[in-house]
């Protein structure tokens, strides 16, 4: 699985851990983070097939941050 440039717990989830449940429970997070950022994507391009551009931005933000597009602070 390849994951995304901002998943904050892809990394955890392939650690070396005591507890495999605590893998277990980052992979489930990493999963989770990468569809929520789908859905989101998925929000954006409704919103501007739907000629609602000014609603879809803030989606077309969050996924370009967490995709590793977003500007550096």
């Amino acid at each position: 699985m390849n994951a995304l440039p901002g998943n904050p717990h892809h990394y955890e989830a392939h650690m070396d851990a005591p507890n495999g449940y605590y893998q277990v429970a980052q992979a489930t997070l990493a999963l989770a983070f990468e569809q929520r950022t789908a859905n989101i994507i998925a929000m954006a391009a409704q919103c501007t097939a739907n000629g609602r551009k000014e609603l879809g931005h803030p989606f077309i933000e969050e996924a370009g941050e967490r995709l590793g597009f977003g500007a550096e602070s």
